[in-house]
Order: C-alpha cells, then structure tokens, then sequence
C-alpha cells in the first residue's frame, strides 16, 4: 500500500514538473496561424545576426499586433502564458540542449535553404513548446560528402570519429546497448555495420561470465527469446554443446534407483530441459522396468 502512494505521488510530482517546464518561456505561439493563414514568411519575424536567428522583440510584435505596453489587458494572454503575466510579461529565453553544446552552426552560412529543410514541419506547429531543434539525421540529408562536406570538424568543436565522446566513458561498454536499441542509426555516425559483429562474436556479453549463466541461465534465457541467441550463435552451436554431459548429469546419485535420485529431482524442477537432448519416450523405456525403491 506505501510503495502504490509513493507510486502515485511520484507521477503527481513529474506531471508537475513537466507542466512547469511546458511554461517556461513564458509565451504561446502558432506558427502555423502565422505562416499558413496569414501567409507571412520566417523573414518577417526572424533575422539572421552574429550566425544566429534573432528572436522577435515586442516591438517587431507591434508591427502587427495593437499593443499597449503601458495598459496591458486580458489580450495580452493571447500571447503570454499566466505565468508570464504574473511575472510582468517577462519572457525567458531558453539555453540550448547540452547535446548541442558541442555543435558549431551558422545561419548566415545556410542563407538561401528553406527553412522548413532542417526545421520540419514549423509551419504546420501551434505550440511553440514543441518546438525542437533539428537532430543529426536531418543534417546529414546535406551534408552527404556530395552537396556539403560530411567531416565531424565541419559541424562540431571536440567530437571526431576516432575520439570517444563524453557519453562513452565510465560503464558505457555496459549500457551502450540499451542506448542502440533507441535508434541504431546514431551509432553508425562513426561506427561501421560490422563493428557489433566484430566485438559481440569475440567478447562474451558480463553475464555469459559465470558459472551459473553457463550451467542454468543460458537455458532460462534462451526459452523466453531463442533470437536473442542467434545474434552471435548458430544453431549447431546448442546442439554441438547439449551432446556433452553437463555437469549435473555427473552426480554421483544421478541414475540411482530411488525414487528422489538426482535427474528425478531436475525433471520435477523443470522437464522442459531434459526435452532439450532427450525425447519423452525416453523416459518411459526405463520406467516400464524398473522398480524404485521406497524411501
């Protein structure tokens, strides 16, 4: 009953949280009420200055819109978020992503590309929230090696493909999988196609290392998802395995006749794996013979 309320007070406080960071800048904005309706184009609001696009000022708001900056009414909230009301109609402008830090852009030098190129689909947005900066593979839509120049020094400060980013040390030869599963494209921005092959057929995975994954956990795995395996392993290589006895098969009461003897015990604990290496009628040509003793 506590773990459910910590549960649910943890939810209340992310929705929280991500409501309160839904707000942060502070104004609302339709892109698409802007640019579809009124047919006005990027240039309009937005000018190229120091490499960057400028954000529109109140003033350049005022071209359009009738605003009273000294006597600001219930119409402001067109614009403005409560929350920016209360602040005094303060806007915040947000910092860059961290993933972008690394990241060297110029739109003077993109002069002349449409916008709706990199940034997808803004003339059709209507929250400004949602707004995201373009990711790599829109990018590399250009910067092929053909029509622009597809070298890591061209877009960014420190990143190179012979050099390990920041996100790649630490435990990441242990979590990098789980990042691939995401979206496997990003990986191939320096690695080559073959390069899992290479390091997954060579290096045994942290839990193929014990004793138990080899004598019972290889088993349990491979019964929930037999694909699983055949990413490193053929299906001659369970089969060329399974002929040799395992270790359990070498109990000195493994064949004893008596009723709780050792292979009893691991067919009551799970049948499924004698099926691995031996049929049911196996079972049967011995028990119809013998007798067992009564403990």
């Amino acid at each position: 009953m506590k773990s459910n309320k910590l549960l649910i007070f943890l939810i209340v406080i992310g929705f929280i949280a991500l409501v309160s960071c839904k707000e942060n800048a502070g104004l609302k904005f339709n892109h698409r009420l802007h640019v579809e309706e009124n047919e006005m184009a990027c240039e309009d609001c937005h000018q190229p200055q120091d490499g960057k696009m400028s954000l529109p000022d109140m003033d350049k708001c005022s071209e359009c819109h009738d605003i009273d900056v000294d006597n600001p009414s219930k119409d402001c909230l067109l614009c403005h978020t409560p929350k920016s009301a209360e602040n005094d109609y303060a806007v915040e402008q947000k910092e860059s992503p961290k993933s972008y830090a690394d990241v060297i852009f110029s739109h003077e030098f993109h002069e002349g590309i449409e916008c709706s190129s990199c940034h997808k689909g803004i003339e059709k947005n209507e929250n400004i929230e949602k707004v995201s900066r373009p990711k790599m593979p829109v990018c590399l839509e250009c910067h092929n090696g053909d029509e622009a120049p597809k070298a890591c020094d061209t877009c960014h400060k420190q990143i190179r493909q012979d050099i390990a980013p920041e996100t790649h040390k630490g435990d990441w030869a242990q979590w990098h999988g789980k990042e691939a599963t995401f979206d496997k494209k990003v990986c191939l921005y320096c690695h080559q196609k073959n390069m899992c092959q290479n390091c997954h057929q060579t290096e045994k995975p942290r839990d193929h290392l014990t004793f138990v994954w080899k004598n019972e956990d290889h088993g349990i795995e491979a019964t929930h998802d037999r694909r699983k395996c055949a990413e490193c392993h053929t299906a001659g290589y369970c089969s060329d395995c399974h002929r040799q006895k395992p270790p359990s098969h070498k109990r000195g009461d493994w064949m004893a006749y008596e009723r709780n003897n050792g292979h009893a015990q691991a067919a009551r604990r799970n049948f499924r794996s004698c099926k691995v290496c031996h049929e049911t009628s196996e079972c049967a040509k011995c028990h119809e013979t013998i007798i067992l003793r009564q403990p």
